[in-house]
């Protein structure tokens, strides 16, 4: 089989095998041709079949390598996701709060600018989240809100008179 190329190699080489069919098309020479049908013949179909499947372990080498550890990531997330989901559930909305309220002023208690930090960085994940919010359609946001860890502005006039006072008497 080593012979079958060489001499294809040669025929390649030669300067007069390459002939000018057309103005912009070459032509290889008849043994060129022949050197290569017969190269391709003798070659037996165990090794084209060797040849094709050579890269299959190292494509799932690769497969493993790479996909794999984004594979345990994304179960860690959606596992990390579900436990949280099963604890609000579980605990409820008001028992929960409570719980978060309760350990902030136990952190600022000991530590404020800890608690600074940590404020600042809910900041910074509910202003993420709330972008993310923002491109999904309006659908399937409708009713959710997120909370606001601002500190709280002054109110505005408005909220200083009480919308009620104006029935009283009539009462």
């Amino acid at each position: 089989m080593e012979t079958l190329a060489r001499e294809f190699r040669m025929a390649m080489n030669e300067p007069a095998a390459l002939q000018v069919g057309n103005i912009d098309e070459k032509v290889m020479p008849k043994q060129g041709w022949a050197a290569l049908k017969r190269a391709a013949r003798e070659v037996p179909a165990e090794e084209v079949k060797r040849r094709a499947t050579r890269f299959w372990p190292l494509i799932a080498a690769a497969t493993l390598v790479f996909a794999f550890p984004l594979y345990v990531l994304a179960l860690a997330t959606a596992l990390t996701v579900a436990e949280c989901v099963v604890i609000a559930w579980a605990l409820g909305y008001a028992r929960l709060s409570r719980m978060v309220v309760a350990q902030f002023r136990d952190i600022q208690a000991k530590d404020p600018h800890h608690a600074e930090v940590l404020r600042q960085r809910a900041i910074r994940i509910a202003g993420l989240i709330g972008w993310v919010i923002s491109l999904l359609p309006t659908g399937w946001t409708r009713g959710l809100y997120l909370p606001d860890f601002e500190e709280p502005e002054e109110e505005p006039k408005v909220f200083a008179l009480d919308p009620f006072a104006r029935l009283e008497p009539m009462a």
